[in-house]
Protein backbone atom coordinates (compact mmCIF):
# COMPACT_ATOMS: atom_id res chain seq x y z
CA UNK A 1 0.00 0.00 0.00
CA UNK A 2 1.03 3.58 -0.98
CA UNK A 3 0.18 6.95 0.55
CA UNK A 4 0.17 10.28 -0.77
CA UNK A 5 -0.20 13.27 1.49
CA UNK A 6 -0.61 16.82 -0.45
CA UNK A 7 -0.64 20.10 1.23
CA UNK A 8 -0.46 23.66 -0.70
CA UNK A 9 1.68 26.58 -0.84
CA UNK A 10 1.77 29.55 1.06
CA UNK A 11 -0.71 32.30 -0.28
CA UNK A 12 -2.67 35.30 0.63
CA UNK A 13 1.05 36.65 1.20
CA UNK A 14 1.21 34.46 4.12
CA UNK A 15 4.89 32.92 4.35
CA UNK A 16 3.80 29.34 5.20
CA UNK A 17 0.86 26.85 4.82
CA UNK A 18 -0.05 24.68 7.53
CA UNK A 19 -0.86 21.82 5.49
CA UNK A 20 2.58 21.77 3.42
CA UNK A 21 4.33 21.90 7.05
CA UNK A 22 1.80 18.70 8.10
CA UNK A 23 2.26 17.01 4.89
CA UNK A 24 6.62 17.24 5.02
CA UNK A 25 6.43 15.85 8.80
CA UNK A 26 4.84 12.06 7.23
CA UNK A 27 7.68 12.30 4.67
CA UNK A 28 9.98 10.02 6.04
CA UNK A 29 7.36 7.12 6.94
CA UNK A 30 8.54 4.45 4.07
CA UNK A 31 5.69 4.13 2.37
CA UNK A 32 4.51 7.56 1.98
CA UNK A 33 5.00 10.81 -0.50
CA UNK A 34 4.53 14.02 -0.36
CA UNK A 35 3.10 16.36 -2.46
CA UNK A 36 2.69 20.46 -2.75
CA UNK A 37 0.03 21.61 -4.97
CA UNK A 38 0.34 25.33 -6.31
CA UNK A 39 -2.61 27.41 -5.19
CA UNK A 40 -3.27 27.88 -9.07
CA UNK A 41 -6.65 26.90 -10.57
CA UNK A 42 -6.89 24.06 -11.97
CA UNK A 43 -3.36 22.29 -10.26
CA UNK A 44 -4.77 19.27 -8.56
CA UNK A 45 -6.06 17.79 -11.75
CA UNK A 46 -2.21 18.65 -13.36
CA UNK A 47 -0.56 17.17 -10.63
CA UNK A 48 -2.83 13.90 -9.32
CA UNK A 49 -4.01 12.88 -12.75
CA UNK A 50 -0.44 11.62 -13.19
CA UNK A 51 0.42 10.31 -10.31
CA UNK A 52 -2.87 8.47 -10.61
CA UNK A 53 -2.05 6.72 -14.07
CA UNK A 54 2.02 5.94 -13.26
CA UNK A 55 2.05 4.80 -9.56
CA UNK A 56 -1.57 4.86 -8.49
CA UNK A 57 -1.28 5.06 -4.79
CA UNK A 58 -4.48 3.12 -2.48
CA UNK A 59 -4.60 6.26 -0.37
CA UNK A 60 -4.73 9.82 -1.08
CA UNK A 61 -5.04 12.31 2.38
CA UNK A 62 -5.02 16.03 1.17
CA UNK A 63 -5.01 19.10 3.30
CA UNK A 64 -5.59 22.71 2.84
CA UNK A 65 -5.55 25.86 5.73
CA UNK A 66 -9.30 26.72 6.58
CA UNK A 67 -10.77 28.73 9.43
CA UNK A 68 -8.94 28.80 12.88
CA UNK A 69 -10.01 27.51 16.02
CA UNK A 70 -10.63 23.77 14.52
CA UNK A 71 -9.56 20.81 11.77
CA UNK A 72 -12.30 20.48 9.58
CA UNK A 73 -13.05 17.03 7.77
CA UNK A 74 -14.91 17.86 4.53
CA UNK A 75 -18.04 15.98 3.12
CA UNK A 76 -19.05 18.13 -0.05
CA UNK A 77 -17.52 19.04 -3.36
CA UNK A 78 -19.34 21.23 -5.50
CA UNK A 79 -18.39 21.52 -8.89
CA UNK A 80 -18.12 25.23 -9.24
CA UNK A 81 -14.84 27.71 -8.74
CA UNK A 82 -15.32 31.29 -6.48
CA UNK A 83 -14.46 34.15 -8.52
CA UNK A 84 -11.29 34.81 -6.26
CA UNK A 85 -7.86 35.20 -7.64
CA UNK A 86 -4.97 32.37 -7.37
CA UNK A 87 -0.93 32.81 -6.80
CA UNK A 88 -1.05 33.67 -10.37
CA UNK A 89 -3.10 36.37 -10.00
CA UNK A 90 -5.55 34.24 -12.47
CA UNK A 91 -8.82 34.31 -11.72
CA UNK A 92 -10.48 30.57 -12.83
CA UNK A 93 -10.42 30.05 -16.53
CA UNK A 94 -14.09 28.10 -15.78
CA UNK A 95 -16.47 28.52 -13.75
CA UNK A 96 -16.68 24.53 -13.26
CA UNK A 97 -14.25 22.57 -12.23
CA UNK A 98 -14.99 19.76 -14.42
CA UNK A 99 -17.71 20.93 -17.36
CA UNK A 100 -18.26 17.20 -17.76
CA UNK A 101 -18.81 16.49 -13.78
CA UNK A 102 -21.76 16.16 -11.65
CA UNK A 103 -22.93 19.15 -9.42
CA UNK A 104 -21.08 17.85 -6.87
CA UNK A 105 -19.42 15.20 -5.25
CA UNK A 106 -19.98 13.82 -1.97
CA UNK A 107 -16.49 12.51 -0.33
CA UNK A 108 -16.48 8.49 0.20
CA UNK A 109 -14.48 8.51 3.33
CA UNK A 110 -16.18 7.84 6.39
CA UNK A 111 -16.07 11.11 8.45
CA UNK A 112 -18.43 10.64 11.47
CA UNK A 113 -15.45 7.92 11.84
CA UNK A 114 -12.65 9.49 11.25
CA UNK A 115 -14.63 12.08 13.62
CA UNK A 116 -14.69 9.70 15.81
CA UNK A 117 -10.96 8.36 16.02
CA UNK A 118 -9.74 12.37 16.00
CA UNK A 119 -12.13 13.49 18.78
CA UNK A 120 -10.84 10.28 21.16
CA UNK A 121 -7.27 11.94 20.59
CA UNK A 122 -8.32 15.24 22.26
CA UNK A 123 -8.43 16.98 18.43
CA UNK A 124 -11.01 20.34 18.15
CA UNK A 125 -12.70 18.32 14.87
CA UNK A 126 -15.30 19.51 12.86
CA UNK A 127 -17.71 17.87 9.52
CA UNK A 128 -18.37 20.38 7.45
CA UNK A 129 -20.15 20.54 3.53
CA UNK A 130 -18.97 23.91 2.72
CA UNK A 131 -15.52 23.42 1.55
CA UNK A 132 -14.60 27.19 0.20
CA UNK A 133 -15.26 26.83 -3.76
CA UNK A 134 -11.13 27.54 -4.20
CA UNK A 135 -8.50 24.97 -4.26
CA UNK A 136 -9.49 23.21 -1.64
CA UNK A 137 -12.99 22.58 -2.72
CA UNK A 138 -11.44 21.71 -6.36
CA UNK A 139 -8.78 19.20 -4.80
CA UNK A 140 -12.01 17.19 -2.97
CA UNK A 141 -13.57 17.39 -6.21
CA UNK A 142 -10.80 15.76 -8.15
CA UNK A 143 -10.02 13.30 -5.59
CA UNK A 144 -13.35 12.28 -5.95
CA UNK A 145 -13.45 11.88 -9.42
CA UNK A 146 -9.99 10.34 -9.88
CA UNK A 147 -10.75 7.64 -7.16
CA UNK A 148 -13.53 6.69 -9.46
CA UNK A 149 -11.82 6.38 -12.20
CA UNK A 150 -8.44 4.51 -11.19
CA UNK A 151 -9.18 1.14 -9.32
CA UNK A 152 -6.31 1.11 -6.88
CA UNK A 153 -7.40 4.10 -5.21
CA UNK A 154 -9.48 2.94 -2.52
CA UNK A 155 -9.60 6.06 0.24
CA UNK A 156 -9.43 9.53 -0.27
CA UNK A 157 -9.97 12.61 1.98
CA UNK A 158 -9.51 16.74 2.31
CA UNK A 159 -9.12 17.68 5.76
CA UNK A 160 -8.82 21.52 6.15
CA UNK A 161 -6.55 22.76 9.03
CA UNK A 162 -6.10 26.30 10.91
CA UNK A 163 -3.96 28.56 9.24
CA UNK A 164 -0.38 28.31 10.81
CA UNK A 165 0.41 30.73 13.71
CA UNK A 166 -3.22 30.84 14.69
CA UNK A 167 -4.53 29.63 18.17
CA UNK A 168 -6.64 26.70 19.32
CA UNK A 169 -7.89 24.80 22.10
CA UNK A 170 -6.18 21.19 22.07
CA UNK A 171 -7.17 19.24 25.49
CA UNK A 172 -8.51 22.20 26.72
CA UNK A 173 -5.02 24.41 26.43
CA UNK A 174 -4.40 27.04 24.83
CA UNK A 175 -1.98 26.07 21.73
CA UNK A 176 -0.50 27.81 18.89
CA UNK A 177 -0.54 25.86 15.48
CA UNK A 178 3.02 25.26 14.75
CA UNK A 179 5.15 22.90 13.44
CA UNK A 180 5.24 20.57 16.37
CA UNK A 181 1.29 20.82 16.69
CA UNK A 182 0.54 19.90 12.98
CA UNK A 183 2.92 17.19 12.88
CA UNK A 184 1.39 15.24 16.05
CA UNK A 185 -2.13 15.71 14.27
CA UNK A 186 -0.48 14.72 11.12
CA UNK A 187 0.58 11.72 12.65
CA UNK A 188 -2.66 10.94 13.99
CA UNK A 189 -4.60 11.50 10.63
CA UNK A 190 -2.28 9.35 9.21
CA UNK A 191 -2.66 6.58 11.64
CA UNK A 192 -6.82 6.84 11.59
CA UNK A 193 -6.58 7.05 8.20
CA UNK A 194 -5.31 3.75 7.67
CA UNK A 195 -6.99 1.88 10.10
CA UNK A 196 -10.38 3.03 8.45
CA UNK A 197 -8.90 1.80 5.30
CA UNK A 198 -7.89 -1.40 6.51
CA UNK A 199 -10.91 -2.57 7.80
CA UNK A 200 -13.21 -0.99 4.92
CA UNK A 201 -10.58 -2.20 2.43
CA UNK A 202 -8.16 -4.94 3.89
CA UNK A 203 -4.35 -3.99 3.12
CA UNK A 204 -4.76 -3.23 -0.81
Amino acid sequence: MEVLITGFSPFDGRLRNASWVAAQSLQTQPYVSVLELPVVWGAPRIMLQPVCETACPSVIISMGEGKEGAFTIETVAQNARASRRDNLANLPFYPLIDPQGPTQQSASIDADRLHQCLTEQHWPVRISTTAGAFLCEETLYTLESLRAQHEPLKTVLFVHLPPYGSQLQVNQVNRRCDTQLLSAFAAHLLRAVLDIHAQTHGNT
